[in-house]
């Protein structure tokens, strides 16, 4: 005989399974730090690569004007803003990177305990209807 209340929640579950539960399960497999510490050096490599390909397609842009009155006062001060423009792009993208990291694994850990919950229920359940 079937118990509505066990199909209604082997449901709910197999749907979290087939829909967000294999990238929860994927994030909720690694300690958070570790997440956040793989999403953020990921990030600096990106933004880095990203800040040179702009830096490269700003000078292309501008090479003819630059290249008419350069002394090496101007080099040096373009080389710093370029270094701290870099520095303030990958802070502001670090740390955005980090919270959004520790939101979405917090929130995955959250779902998952659930889903391990409903697990521990429906094998209640059955030892309940097996006696």
């Amino acid at each position: 005989m079937l118990n509505e209340q066990r199909v209604k929640l082997m449901t709910k579950m197999a749907s979290y399974e087939s829909k967000e539960g294999k990238e929860d399960l994927k994030i909720s497999a690694y300690y958070r730090k570790d997440y956040v510490s793989i999403h953020v050096i990921w990030t600096v490599i990106w933004s880095t690569v990203g800040y040179i390909i702009a830096a490269a397609i700003a000078m292309i842009a501008f090479w003819e004007k630059l290249l008419a009155d350069m002394n090496t006062r101007k080099i040096i001060l373009l080389a710093i803003i370029a270094i701290v423009v870099y520095l303030i792009v990958l802070i502001i993208s670090g740390v955005v990177t980090n919270k959004i990291c520790k939101e979405r694994h917090n929130r995955a850990r959250q779902r998952v305990k659930k889903f391990n919950h409903d697990l521990l229920v429906l094998k209640k359940m059955y030892e309940k209807e097996n006696r």
